[in-house]
């Protein structure tokens, strides 16, 4: 399925389609080689392709709204240097690689100015090939440090909005070791191959700082959790990467047989909360490492607070999804930067010049890798409620904040 909308200030169109079809072309795109369509240069819209769990097995409700909603508000205010904005979805509708690419086939296939997704690493990895053909920039969602410009399964058409996974891990670990101060934890993960690497991450990182670890695995759709869950008997800790799912059947099947450790998860888990995926008396001691987590920073962040009322008040019951909202808007910045041209490489060139950029996720700023920057928040899960309890902002590395 595939849906388009066309936002504007005074009305949204929103047609479904079948998943073969094309929405209705308005301009068409300038390829790897830059030079402005005349369209463009007419004040052509900005189309947005993104690739997003309509369907499926980590689908959320209206997931798609928080996209909508800062397209209305651009277009509200009259688009970006003449451009409306244009969005239309593409569903990846499961886990598989093989999903992510055809979805990705479909959305390039309608000549988009820019992707924002999959939020599923493996599946961004699929479409990479077809994106370095296309030369259209990609908002990135996934984790996967090999998704990276110059790495493997990496495009120098990619621009990271979540923060990349062996920098989540290092702040699980920094939490782990220096807050919870324990000396025993049990690593708990779905197989799939960003959850796998996450934990890697972590045992070396928890290793290093004195703390001994052990891993324990499901698959990605497990539902009967138990042997992990007595896994965690004894330990001082429990440290979760994976799908929200199987995450929140760990935490329950623990509390179940009476194991009342804490547990810091990844920011993956914020759809515990919202889903009410557990029971108040499960979650006691429960946190995660929030990557874009504007429900819980809306006290300290204007633009979380001004994206959450619009979010409320437009779509209520729909889920937060603040890596969408995001990803448009700094689409919208990059075609500031590029003086209103729709040429990928400027749109590209304006992307990589976004810096202090004041963002419902924090400050983003491109680094050389293409990256956009921010530290962690820890959230506590506690009372079926996301709460602001910690940063953690003295991560290394290249991807430091």
């Amino acid at each position: 399925m595939k849906l388009r909308l066309v936002a504007s200030a005074g009305a949204i169109a929103l047609q479904a389609a079948a998943c073969g079809s094309s929405s209705k072309s308005t301009s068409t795109s300038s390829g790897a080689s830059g030079s402005p369509t005349t369209a463009a240069a007419n004040g052509a819209p900005i189309k947005i392709a993104a690739l997003l769990p309509l369907t499926g097995p980590i689908a959320n409700k209206g997931m798609s709204d928080n996209l909508t909603l800062a397209a209305n508000e651009i277009n509200a205010k009259g688009g970006v240097n003449g451009h409306k904005v244009e969005v239309s979805f593409y569903d990846t509708m499961d886990l598989t690689p093989q999903s992510g690419r055809v979805a990705m086939q479909k959305a390039l296939a309608d000549n988009p100015t820019a992707v924002v997704g999959a939020n599923i690493s493996g599946q961004v990895a699929a479409g990479t090939d077809l994106i370095n053909q296309a030369g259209i920039p990609l908002l990135n969602i996934g984790a996967d440090p090999s998704t990276d410009p110059g790495k493997q399964n990496g495009s120098d058409w990619y621009f990271r909005v979540a923060i990349r996974g062996d920098r989540q891990a290092e702040a699980m670990s920094q939490y782990v070791a220096n807050t919870l101060h324990a000396k025993n934890v049990l690593i708990g993960h779905s197989t799939d191959l960003t959850s796998t690497d996450g934990a890697n991450y972590m045992q070396k990182d928890v290793t290093g700082m004195g703390v001994k670890a052990t891993q324990t695995s499901w698959a990605p759709t497990a539902t009967d959790l138990t042997n992990n869950a007595l896994a965690a008997k004894g330990m001082d800790a429990l440290m979760l990467v994976g799908y929200p799912a199987p995450e929140a059947q760990m935490i329950k099947t623990m509390r179940a047989n009476g194991i009342m450790i804490p547990i810091i998860a990844d920011y993956g888990a914020s759809s515990i909360v919202q889903g009410k995926l557990n029971t108040t008396a499960e979650l006691a001691g429960t946190a995660f490492v929030g990557n874009c987590e504007p429900i819980a920073t809306v006290d300290v962040n204007p633009a979380a607070k001004h994206y959450i009322d619009g979010m409320h008040s437009t779509f209520p019951g729909s889920y937060i999804y603040g890596f969408g909202y995001e990803s448009v808007n700094l689409i919208a910045e990059a075609v500031k930067n590029s003086k209103g041209s729709l040429a990928p490489k400027d749109i590209k060139a304006g992307l990589a010049a976004i810096k202090d950029y004041q963002g419902v996720c924090g400050v983003m700023t491109a680094d050389a890798q293409q990256n956009f920057l921010h530290s962690m928040p820890v959230i506590s899960m506690e009372n079926q409620t996301e709460t602001f309890k910690t940063l953690v902002d003295n991560l290394t590395g290249d991807y430091a904040s």
